[in-house]
């Protein structure tokens, strides 16, 4: 199903759950998803479980068979990017009797296809933003078996009016081009002196590259993020001095966008005060690598 926007389709698998289900939730996800848990979820009479994103274990722990009907997890995990194991993933879930959800906005169907991997409810986010655009171009995919929850979902996007309205242009190319960018400004990041951490499952340093590396073919997506020292005033400071790249909160457009993440979500996430999230776009790497040294050499 096709979905004119990103929280539509993420919302419309919560309507295939009924009053006494519960469903696991992994903690590092889009704010908006934690937020619409919090709001309607209890109201509705579902239970949440909530486990760190890519801790299999923590997983196992937060299913409870019979009970838990959905698990949900995005991956790579906006804002730190952690990488979860999907097929792991989907046997724990099938093994306790629950559907598996994965978000991919980060990796979008271009590098990474879930349902080949074992999930049976994969989302390929990304809505349009004003005039930013995510990588879909306000396309959100849910591709899923026909079962009663799918009716379900269908009936609910055809209700709501969630519908799309635009098609999706130059993905394969856009793609390509901001996953090898995204990669060489975050190994200039990590050999950078004024940064702290850098979060890309591309860095053999990354504790999530070896699972990433087996679940995307050809890139890591543009995503990716940073800690600089000096806490919250530091970031910001840091993100002002841009000039090649936008300060903005979306993420999949032509271009570069940056901002302090923490400023974005809500006290729901566990987001480090002192976080840059990065969307690399398809500009020169010259041009990219030039911004972050001004940025971080506090020029």
């Amino acid at each position: 199903m096709v979905f004119g926007s990103g929280i539509a389709a993420c919302t419309a698998p919560l309507h295939g759950l009924k009053q006494g289900d519960r469903m696991a939730m992994s903690r590092t996800i889009y704010h908006g998803i934690l937020r619409f848990a919090e709001v309607f979820l209890a109201d509705w009479g579902i239970g949440v479980d909530y486990f760190d994103s890519g801790d299999l274990d923590g997983l196992t722990r937060a299913v409870r068979p019979g009970e838990t009907r959905l698990v949900w997890v995005e991956t790579p995990a906006n804002p730190t990017w952690a990488v979860t194991d999907i097929a792991a993933a989907a046997e724990i879930a099938r093994k306790a009797g629950a559907m598996l959800a994965v978000d991919s906005t980060a990796a979008t169907p271009v590098l990474t296809r879930p349902l080949e991997l074992g999930d049976e409810v994969p989302k390929r986010p990304f809505r349009r933003h004003r005039r930013r655009r995510r990588y879909q171009g306000g396309r959100r995919i849910l591709a899923t078996d026909a079962d009663a929850p799918a009716r379900r979902r269908a009936v609910a996007r055809q209700l709501r009016g969630l519908s799309p309205g635009r098609g999706m242009r130059t993905l394969f190319l856009r793609v390509r081009r901001q996953s090898e960018n995204a990669l060489s400004v975050a190994r200039f990041l990590e050999a950078h002196p004024g940064v702290e951490l850098v979060h890309y499952p591309g860095l053999e340093s990354d504790p999530g590259h070896e699972v990433a590396s087996r679940q995307m073919q050809g890139g890591f997506g543009g995503m990716l993020s940073f800690l600089v020292p000096g806490g919250r005033d530091e970031a910001i400071r840091t993100v002002k001095r841009a000039r090649v790249f936008k300060r903005a909160t979306s993420l999949g457009g032509v271009e570069s966008l940056i901002e302090h993440r923490k400023t974005s979500e809500n006290e729901l996430t566990s987001t480090p005060e002192n976080l840059i999230r990065v969307s690399v776009g398809v500009e020169d790497i010259g041009d990219l690598i030039d911004d972050f040294e001004t940025m971080l050499s506090g020029g």
